[in-house]
C-alpha cells in the first residue's frame, strides 16, 4: 500500500487542501440541492399540465346550462399560477463570484504548477550535486584506507626486517692460562679498521645544499620508525644531478615562520626519476649529523604539523 504525503498545516499547500475539503463538502450539498430542485421542476410541470387541462374543461362548461357556476370556477382556475424557479439574490451573487473565483483559481493553479516544477528541478539538481559529493567522499575514504593499509604494511615489514637482522656474536672467551706460564706483556691495541664509507666521506669534498620545506613542497623530512630524532633527515626533491650515497653535505634548511637551520649531513639514499611514476618527485635523502637540541626541537615541531616520510636504514 503506497503512502501519501500530507502537507503540513499552516502552509499554503495545507490551506489549499483544507479549502478543497470545504469546497467538496459544499459541492456535495449543492449536488443534493440541484437534485431536489430538479424533482420540484418535474412536479411543477405535472401541476401545470393538470391546471391547463382543468382550465380547458371549465372553458367548455361555460357554454352550457351551468354557465354561471362554470365562469366562477374558471376565474378561480385562471387565478392559479404555478411558481417558476428563480434564483435567490444571494445565489445569483454567489454564482457570479464563483465564476470570478474559477478564473482566478485557474490562473493560480497554472502559476503554482510552474513554481512547483521550478522547485522540483532545483531539488533534483541539488540531489545530483550531493551524489557527486558523496562519491568523492567515498573515493577519498577508500584512498585514505589504502594509504593507512600501505603504511601499516610498511611498518610491519620494517619490524620484521629488524627482528630478522643477524645479532652480533659475542667474542669467544680465551682459555685460561697455565699457572706456570708467565702472563704476556699487554700488546698495543690494533687500530680500528676504517669503514669504506668513512674513507669516502673523508676523501670527498663537502657539497653545499639548500632545501626549502613548507606544507605543500615535495621536499620533506623523513624519520625512522623508532621515532628517534637521530634517525631524522630531509628529502631534497630535485631534478638536478643526484649525488651518490655517502656524499657529505652542508645543509641549509628554510622552514615557514622559523629561523634557518644549518646542519651537516650525508646522502643516505637516492630516488631516481622514473617514467612509469611521473607523479613521484626524484631527489636525495640526506641524514642529519650532529643536529643540535634547538634545531632538533624545531624539526619536531614542524613534523607535528606535517607528517614526515618514512625511511629505514
Amino acid at each position: 500500500m503506497s503512502s501519501q504525503t500530507v502537507p503540513l498545516p499552516g502552509t499554503p499547500a495545507g490551506e489549499w487542501i483544507a479549502l478543497a475539503d470545504q469546497e467538496r463538502s459544499l459541492a456535495g450539498r449543492e449536488a443534493q440541492l440541484h437534485t431536489r430542485g430538479a424533482e420540484v421542476d418535474a412536479a411543477a410541470r405535472k401541476i401545470q399540465v393538470r391546471l391547463d387541462a382543468a382550465r380547458a374543461n371549465l372553458q367548455k362548461l361555460i357554454g352550457t346550462a351551468v354557465r354561471s357556476e362554470a365562469e366562477d370556477v374558471f376565474a378561480n382556475a385562471m387565478a392559479i399560477a404555478v411558481p417558476q424557479h428563480a434564483a435567490s439574490p444571494a445565489a445569483a451573487n454567489a454564482l457570479a463570484l464563483r465564476r470570478q473565483a474559477l478564473a482566478a483559481r485557474t490562473q493560480a493553479i497554472q502559476s503554482e504548477e510552474a513554481a512547483v516544477k521550478t522547485r522540483s528541478d532545483s531539488l533534483q539538481s541539488i540531489g545530483l550535486q550531493i551524489e557527486a559529493l558523496e562519491a568523492m567522499a567515498s573515493q577519498m575514504s577508500t584512498k585514505l584506507a589504502k594509504l593507512a593499509a600501505e603504511a601499516a604494511q610498511a611498518a610491519k615489514a620494517a619490524e620484521a626486517a629488524r627482528v630478522a637482522a643477524p645479532k652480533p656474536m659475542a667474542a669467544p672467551v680465551p682459555p685460561p692460562m697455565p699457572r706456570a706460564a708467565a702472563a704476556p706483556a699487554p700488546a698495543a691495541p690494533a687500530p680500528a679498521p676504517m669503514n669504506a664509507g668513512d674513507a669516502n666521506r673523508r676523501a670527498s669534498p663537502r657539497v653545499k645544499l639548500h632545501a626549502e620545506i613548507n606544507m605543500a613542497s615535495d621536499s620533506n623530512f623523513f624519520a625512522g620508525f623508532s621515532e628517534d630524532i637521530s634517525e631524522t633527515g630531509v628529502f631534497v626533491a630535485t631534478y638536478a644531478k643526484l649525488l651518490p650515497p655517502g656524499t657529505p653535505i652542508d645543509l641549509s634548511l628554510t622552514l615557514p615562520s622559523r629561523p634557518p637551520i644549518k646542519v651537516s649531513g650525508v646522502v643516505k639514499w637516492v630516488r631516481e626519476p622514473r617514467e612509469d611514476t611521473p607523479g613521484v618527485f626524484p631527489g636525495m635523502g640526506v641524514a642529519f649529523q650532529g643536529l643540535n637540541l634547538q634545531d632538533a626541537n624545531t624539526v619536531r615541531e614542524f613534523i607535528k604539523a606535517r607528517d614526515p616520510l618514512f625511511w629505514t636504514d
